[in-house]
């Protein structure tokens, strides 16, 4: 493969601050530095982010760029194309401010249309840039699916279903926290339904002695946090902020049960996470935990803002013995069914034929 293929990494602020979409393009970007394509491939970032990365792979081609949204999308992109050949341009997420419009074939990652709270008017423009895109990959069946009903324009023969990998699970630094605690990952966003969860932990918070570890931010002024300090669950529920991967994997790890009650997931990494991690967990059906077959959660949440239903499954499963030989033989399960190098074959493979 002789053309040069574009890879945007601009939206990534910070490699050691990540979450959802900007981890799976990281854990790609890992995977292609140990393959031969990479001499092809050009990836787009600001200088921060190239500094980070040539300390991880020494051999990546890569253009620093100043223009970040809209500005390096409809404008940095074509000066660029203009100068040097780009057989294809890589997008690992979709946006309302990109272009598919290029003077050379694009493709684009799917994450899921709902995925953030965004307005119908940045959810139809991401439309019409995906319909301009040459290829699509969308990450479950689930995500294909809602796009085909978005736009009659889009036919099914340009969407490749392609499920996210499971790379970069570490050990994690050690957490010393004296309680057992359970754990989750959200902020204020309607779709993750963290108040759901809260209301969930206050409901037994008088039958165990767990306290509730939420990884992410939460406004002081929303109903999260008001709940919290209206039923004095304040000295029992710690929101964290974010945080480093290896203290997150340190959370995951020594966890008694990881919950994920989130309404709207295109994928649902967080809760393969978790298990890969040998970790206890109670989720919702997203599409990643739909598509495990054999591989069991410990609980599921079928009704998910019904949160007396997820207090009483949450004390099924801590009041159960907990079966660490069994946790640790579906952590290698998982690990195998989302191996990285597979996922990023198939990925390599688009690029050859759509190029």
């Amino acid at each position: 493969m002789s053309s040069k293929i574009g890879f945007d990494l601009t939206f990534i602020k910070d490699i050691n601050k990540i979450s959802g979409e900007e981890i799976i393009a990281l854990n790609i970007v890992q995977a292609i530095s140990e393959n031969d394509i990479k001499s092809n491939i050009v990836f787009f970032t600001d200088s921060k982010v190239e500094k980070q990365l040539r300390k991880l792979y020494k051999n990546l081609r890569i253009v620093v760029t100043r223009k970040k949204g809209s500005a390096f999308y409809k404008k940095f992109l074509y000066k660029y194309i203009a100068k040097n050949s780009l057989g294809l341009m890589f997008y690992p997420h979709a946006s309302n401010l990109m272009n598919g419009k290029l003077p050379c074939k694009s493709m684009a990652l799917l994450h899921g249309l709902n995925s953030k709270e965004v307005s119908r008017a940045k959810q139809r423009k991401t439309v019409k840039f995906l319909m301009n895109c040459d290829r699509i990959i969308a990450v479950s069946e689930f995500v294909k699916k809602e796009l085909l009903h978005k736009s009659r324009k889009i036919t099914a023969e340009k969407i490749t279903v392609i499920e996210n990998p499971l790379a970069d699970i570490r050990q994690g630094v050690e957490i010393v926290y004296k309680k057992k605690y359970l754990l989750c990952i959200g902020n204020d966003d309607y779709s993750k339904n963290l108040l759901s969860i809260v209301k969930a932990f206050y409901e037994v918070s008088g039958m165990i002695d767990h306290d509730l570890i939420i990884i992410g931010k939460i406004n002081e002024k929303g109903k999260i946090f008001k709940f919290i300090k209206k039923f004095g669950i304040s000295n029992r529920v710690i929101v964290t902020g974010h945080m480093d991967r290896d203290t997150l994997f340190g959370y995951y790890k020594n966890a008694d049960l990881f919950i994920n009650a989130s309404i709207y997931e295109g994928f649902g990494l967080t809760p393969l996470e978790a298990m890969a991690s040998g970790t206890r967990t109670l989720s919702t059906l997203t599409p990643s935990i739909m598509s495990l077959e054999e591989i069991e959660c410990d609980g599921i949440i079928n009704t998910p803002k019904d949160y007396k239903e997820i207090a009483d499954t949450i004390l099924i499963i801590v009041k159960a013995p907990c079966d660490q030989a069994y946790l640790k033989k579906r952590a290698s399960k998982i690990m195998s069914k989302y191996d990285i190098n597979k996922t990023v074959n198939r990925y390599i493979e688009l690029f050859r034929e759509t190029v």
